[in-house]
């Protein structure tokens, strides 16, 4: 095995057990991404610019991701599963329809932040090696749907017998709608999300009561 080969995985278990250094590095090329984002489409960006712009050399950013394309489709997936996020020990106080305006309030985050970025979205979706993006971002709101559902089960309102499966057909479709607002020119974030919830199970609680 070349040294090449072996870096990556060195560094991305030094960042996944909270080294400084690598976590630092990572933060780095991490915005340098974003930043050349904002100038012009992933598929223009080169690994050496994104070292020169983060101050990093090339064998820390392969030490971290094969490509450039890696490294959006994690730093994409990690965006979107943090606009996902509904943290459970805000929800005790709310009636059911206000938890699942928490939901819906996370659900037109995801949807603002993928129309802002249609372009990165476009390519990661788009393209024939995502590098795994669709099965990553599947996996992260899969995990957001299971304590979703965990919650309506906790109050009485799913059944307790909701399949587990359940929780990636969710967490599927959605990356599927994803996928197709990012490839369409739809601007109305409120309207998408009332359609989307529209979708969900007869038993989940509407915004509107």
């Amino acid at each position: 095995m070349t040294a090449e080969a072996a870096a990556p995985r060195a560094s991305r278990l030094a960042a996944e057990s909270g080294e400084p250094r690598a976590l630092r590095s990572r933060r780095l090329l991490i915005d340098a991404l974003l930043a050349l984002l904002a100038e012009r489409p992933l598929a223009d960006l080169t690994v050496a610019e994104l070292c020169r712009r983060a101050g990093v050399n090339r064998a820390t950013f392969y030490g971290h991701w094969a490509d450039q394309r890696a490294l959006a489709s994690e730093a994409f997936t990690e965006l979107v599963d943090r606009l996902a996020e509904v943290p459970t020990d805000e929800l005790g106080g709310l009636g059911d329809p206000e938890a699942a305006g928490r939901y819906q309030d996370s659900l037109r985050g995801q949807l603002q932040y993928v129309a802002e970025h249609r372009t990165t979205f476009r390519a990661l979706f788009g393209s024939d090696a995502d590098a795994g993006f669709r099965r990553s971002l599947t996996d992260a709101l899969a995990r957001r749907a299971d304590l979703a559902v965990r919650v309506w089960i906790d109050r009485g309102v799913a059944p307790a017998d909701t399949p587990p499966e359940f929780v990636r057909y969710l967490a599927g479709g959605l990356v599927a709608v994803l996928a197709g607002w990012a490839d369409g020119e739809d601007d109305d974030v409120d309207a998408t999300a009332r359609r989307i919830q529209q979708l969900l199970p007869a038993w989940w609680p509407r915004q509107d009561g």
